[in-house]
């Protein structure tokens, strides 16, 4: 989900129209909406009950703490790069922080249990 984020935020950088500008925006809005559920359910994997709530805590300060960092950012960059430069180096971020992710995240083994425990087969839904 994150690297469709990234390619959205990227392709910003290729839009000559305000319109154009839009489209790309609006996919990347669409986008986002998906981060926060996997974002919850990673937590669920990841942290025992009692934990959850500080570990939803922390997942959430980090795009507050994303906000406060970016845009001081985005103006530094956009002054003396310009606006198309600024939308690369931002999706090549992303896309750092994608590999990263990619590289050191697994689905922990008891989760991967309790998914299969739960399948439920296709005719029992009806």
């Amino acid at each position: 989900m994150h690297g469709i984020l990234d390619n959205r935020r990227t392709f910003s950088r290729f839009c000559y129209y305000p319109f154009t500008i839009w489209i790309v925006r609006f996919g990347l809005g669409i986008g986002e909406a998906g981060n926060w559920p996997a974002g919850l359910k990673l937590t669920r994997e990841w942290f025992p009950p009692h934990e959850r709530s500080f570990a939803s805590g922390i997942f959430n300060s980090g795009a507050a703490l994303g906000a406060i960092i970016v845009p001081p950012l985005i103006a530094f960059l956009g002054v003396n790069y310009g606006w198309r430069t600024t939308f690369i180096v931002l999706g090549a971020l992303g896309y750092l922080w994608l590999v990263a992710f990619w590289f050191t995240y697994y689905t922990p083994g008891k989760s991967v249990e309790e998914v299969k425990e739960k399948i439920i087969p296709p005719l029992k839904t009806f």
